[in-house]
């Protein structure tokens, strides 16, 4: 049984179903809207509204063709509330779940998943935003998307790994975040801003099970932490205040860093570039900085190794 309800209103659709018990529904409201859907495989459901003028559904990975759903027991929502907003996603493989809403005017949000019982939800609230989504090469992957302001950027992607979890959150207006798990599994990926013009990443490769944060609140910050090659790494990220800089590199397995900003203009970076460094295994930092201007350059090279350092005014 083939389900296709459609209802338009001065807008352009065009939407095909395949095999059985696959069930779509589009609602256009408004002026020059334009979707383009297909579903191949059974027990898929897409629920596609859009409300304003000017908005276009597509293909994440030709912007020209129909978005797809092709697999078993996929479902796709699709909510676009505004002006001008562009949504693409593709998705293929079996259980696999996606939600896109966006609202407000001229945003861009695209989504794609591949493999079986993978998780996206990207949400739009504000303008101009841009925001990509992929679950890609594994299954029962997490990833989540929410941009909240005007001019915000960002990409979350779990790939070629099963079972992780990749989350960005923006609050603000220009802000940049990213967060990346890559050839592993059981990772957890999280990135938070609140605030305008911060810049903030988190990167996992080629590892597992390892868990990652950054979290900016404030102005025209800068933080990332990553891991490359290692595994039962931990790394904690929190700047308070405004013109901070943290990069960060872990490679090995079971390194810890434990990293506070809290004031303007404070920096961690490497001695000889701009990434501080643990390099081993069993290596441990824990880092507070407290006040202005306060600068480390910083690098651990071996195994078991322990750091705690402290900067600032004194309580």
């Amino acid at each position: 049984m083939k389900k296709l309800i459609l209802s338009a209103l001065a807008a352009v659709s065009f939407c095909t179903v395949h095999a059985q018990s696959n069930t779509l529904s589009l609602s256009q409201r408004g002026d020059g809207n334009k979707s383009a859907a297909t579903q191949k495989g059974s027990a898929n459901t897409l629920s596609v509204s859009q409300t304003g003028n000017g908005n276009t559904m597509r293909n994440h990975t030709n912007h020209f063709g129909p978005a797809v759903q092709n697999g078993n027991g996929n479902i796709g929502a699709i909510e676009v509330t505004g002006d001008n907003n562009q949504v693409y996603f593709h998705q293929n493989g079996t259980n696999n779940d996606l939600t896109l809403s966006t609202t407000g005017n001229d945003n861009l949000g695209s989504i794609f998943s591949s493999d079986n019982g993978n998780e996206a939800t990207l949400t739009q609230l504000g303008n101009s935003n841009f925001g990509v989504i992929g679950n890609v090469g594994g299954s029962y992957n997490q990833a989540s998307f929410t941009q909240i302001g005007n001019f915000n950027q960002g990409s979350v992607f779990a790939e070629s790994g099963n079972e992780n979890q990749v989350k960005v959150k923006q609050i603000g207006d220009n802000n940049y975040g990213y967060a990346v798990a890559d050839n592993g599994s059981s990772n957890q990926v999280t990135v938070t801003q609140t605030g305008n013009h911060n810049t903030g990443g988190a990167n996992a490769i080629y590892g597992d099970n390892n868990q990652f944060s950054v979290d900016q609140t404030g102005n025209n910050n800068i933080g990332s932490v990553y891991s490359i090659f290692g595994s039962y790494n931990q790394a904690s990220l929190i700047q308070t205040g405004n013109l901070n800089v943290t990069n960060l590199k872990q490679e090995g397995s079971f390194n810890t860093a434990t990293l506070l900003q809290e004031g303007n203009s404070n920096t961690l970076m490497g001695i000889e570039s701009n990434y501080a460094t643990q390099l081993g295994n069993g290596n441990a930092l824990n880092l507070t900085q407290s006040g202005d201007g306060n600068m480390l350059r910083f690098s651990q090279v071996g195994n078991n190794n322990t750091a705690v350092v402290t900067q600032g005014a004194l309580n």
